[in-house]
């Protein structure tokens, strides 16, 4: 899941509603009910950065993943917002997800909450993506697609080979079926780790989901119980809860009030367990170097 603001922490603009509980299991997902005029709808607007902010995009394959994992890195928030955010909540919003919404939908569906979708970066696979684009397609052709979603899509498909097509009208697909992309502002390293995390969860689908599992139930049950209100209060669902529990557990994050990364903290022991799990699994290929690849310099 993308990587979002914890709870409590401040980062979304002031003034704003507090974040909404995920919705009841079996809940069906709702677009906007309520009728907004421009100006209201002005603030939540998809961003329509110039050409050459686009173009300053790096788009390329992680290095050592074999061209499997697209790696995104935009100058600011704003070209990431255009390029990848409502691939992110068609992929994964509790509310939103797998509905196509175009843009004033998706200002919309901002205005309802009271607040705007908050990423500081994104992480889906490219079936969900194609997936994003043949809803778009059927509901607008070409138009149904940003600006920067443009740009995406057609550096994936003409550049580097990531995305392909069966002919002019057939429909976009992975050229590798396990595809996976990761988009991150330039030289946010925490982000990027963050969500290269749950690229490693994606890809290493065997014995270290096992481990993720076996460190989330080796809390304390005081402790994990924390933990769960904090994955919870972050507005994760229960089905990611133990690959988001890795991404933050091995980024660092302080899940459990009152603790420091450090001897005292409960959750070292699980620390520990995953990072000798990743060393023993070739992970020092694919985290090594964070900070040259978080600046865009990607060979």
């Amino acid at each position: 899941m993308a990587r979002k603001p914890a709870p409590g922490s401040g980062k979304t603009k002031p003034g704003v509603a507090a974040q909404q509980q995920p919705p009841a299991k079996g809940a069906k997902p709702t677009a906007a009910t309520t009728t907004f005029t421009d100006q209201q709808l002005a603030p939540y607007l998809l961003p329509n950065p110039p050409p050459n902010d686009l173009n300053e995009c790096q788009i390329a394959y992680h290095p050592a993943s074999d061209r499997r994992l697209v790696l995104v890195v935009a100058k600011d928030k704003a070209t990431l917002d255009a390029l990848l955010l409502r691939a992110s909540i068609f992929y994964e919003n509790p509310d939103l997800q797998n509905q196509y919404l175009d843009a004033t939908q998706f200002a919309a569906a901002q205005a309802e909450r009271g607040k705007p979708f908050t990423y500081y970066g994104h992480n889906f696979p490219l079936a969900s993506l194609a997936k994003f684009l043949m809803a778009a397609s059927n509901a607008g052709g070409a138009r149904g697609l940003t600006a920067g979603e443009t740009y995406l899509v057609r550096t994936l498909t003409t550049k580097i080979k990531a995305l392909s097509t069966s002919g002019r009208s057939g429909p976009t697909v992975p050229t590798l079926a396990d595809s996976y992309l990761v988009g991150w502002v330039n030289g946010d390293t925490p982000t990027f780790q963050h969500e290269l995390h749950h690229a490693w969860y994606h890809f290493n689908a065997g014995e270290y989901r096992m481990a993720c599992d076996a460190a989330l139930a080796s809390l304390d049950q005081v402790v994990r119980l924390q933990v769960r209100a904090y994955l919870r209060g972050c507005g994760y669902c229960e089905a990611v809860w133990a690959d988001e529990f890795q991404a933050h557990l091995c980024c660092g994050d302080a899940m459990v009030l009152g603790t420091k990364r450090g001897l005292n903290d409960p959750m070292t022991p699980a620390r520990m367990a995953l990072e000798q799990h990743k060393e023993e699994h070739g992970a020092g290929m694919w985290f090594g170097d964070l900070e040259t690849l978080a600046q865009g310099e990607i060979y």
